[in-house]
């Protein structure tokens, strides 16, 4: 007679269920268990007591143990940029938000043109920018006026996104969008306080990524550079 314990652990029901719960040592035990072999003169079956027994005492594999050591460090990738300044930065996004401006004006959809006053803007920012000796207070009224244009052409590129059911950007002039009003941020509160240092400060619109950071070189004390991570591991 055919013992029915093989038959009874590998239903499908059963063996869907224990499947969670079995070790690699149990499931060397099921090729035994799912093919009865003839009985045969001379040989013993296994009985249903035996293989429970089997199954019970097969113990987990031993734990994995790691060994060595993982090494984390951040190092600095100097980006050739131009040097930064407050003014710049700010001409720069105002061109930026013109451009934004001029891809949003549809003559179906707005009644009038938003004005920018680039004309006036461009040179408010040429009489100071291309002075050769520029003292503070003459920056600090350029910077002045470069925020209220800015300020100006945000509101208004907020104003023609009202008339689309989607924004129109695609993912570049989505990520200039954002980034002139965060450095329009930046740069607003560093006049109202008066600094020239914020969190995180952006030193450049098309590579928003890159930041100031000390190295404490002899030539450069400070390097415009992104920050990167480096792995290593080393074993015994």
């Amino acid at each position: 007679m055919v013992d029915p314990l093989p038959f009874f652990i590998l239903s499908h029901v059963l063996f869907v269920f224990c499947n969670s719960s079995f070790t690699s040592n149990i499931l060397t035990l099921i090729p035994t268990i799912s093919t009865p072999q003839p009985a045969t003169v001379g040989e013993d079956q296994r009985s249903s007591s035996t293989v429970i027994e089997e199954i019970s005492t097969a113990k987990e594999p031993s734990a994995i143990m790691h060994a060595g050591k993982l090494i984390v460090d951040a190092t600095a990738c100097p980006k050739d940029i131009s040097y930064p300044t407050d003014l710049n930065l700010l001409n720069d996004s105002r061109e930026k938000a013109e451009e934004l401006i001029d891809f949003l004006y549809d003559p179906t959809r707005h009644d009038k043109k938003p004005r920018t006053y680039r004309e006036n803007a461009r040179k408010a920012y040429l009489k100071t920018a291309q002075k050769k000796r520029k003292t503070k207070q003459e920056i600090r009224n350029a910077i002045r006026k470069q925020l209220c244009f800015l300020k100006r052409d945000i509101k208004s590129i907020y104003k023609l996104l009202d008339s689309y059911y989607m924004i129109p950007f695609d993912r570049y002039q989505y990520k200039y969008f954002l980034v002139i009003q965060t450095l329009y941020d930046q740069q607003s509160k560093m006049y109202q306080e008066k600094s020239h240092s914020v969190e995180h400060r952006i030193v450049s619109i098309h590579q928003p990524h890159v930041r100031p950071i000390v190295r404490g070189k002899t030539n450069a004390n400070v390097e415009l550079a992104y920050r990167q991570a480096g792995l290593e591991s080393r074993y015994k």
